[in-house]
């Protein structure tokens, strides 16, 4: 016995009135509904048709979408935000001001120009 997955949709019924004569009868959607096993042959098929149909009528619109759906993903994908990323982490947002250290004071350089802080060695080999 083959289960289904998913169940015909059944409108109550559909009123369709020709002359004089109304005919009442139920509506089986059970076509639309995906079943279970279906190669994906034919949505790509399907999605084709319908790219080439849109291009056919509406190139300029067509070619605006894909536009901006490469707008969107490229940034995603390519390294030049990774590296910007790593970047803009190892920078601080707040310089401290160069200050002489007196002895007191750990987290401050005895010279400004002496190295303190992540290594950014990284950033070389780019």
């Amino acid at each position: 016995m083959h289960h289904r997955r998913f169940h015909a949709v059944k409108q109550p019924f559909c009123v369709v009135a020709t002359g004089a004569i109304i005919i009442r009868h139920y509506v089986d959607y059970s076509s639309h509904v995906p079943q279970p096993g279906n190669t994906t042959n034919s949505n790509m098929a399907g999605i084709g048709a319908f790219l080439k149909n849109a291009w056919n009528k509406e190139p300029v619109v067509l070619a605006a979408c894909a536009i901006g759906l490469l707008a969107v993903t490229v940034p995603l994908v390519s390294p030049l935000t990774k590296y910007s990323g790593m970047m803009n982490a190892a920078v601080p947002y707040n310089y401290p001001v160069p200050v002489r250290d007196n002895g007191k004071m750990d987290d401050v350089p005895s010279h400004p120009c002496d190295p303190k802080g992540p290594n950014l060695d990284w950033i070389k080999s780019l």
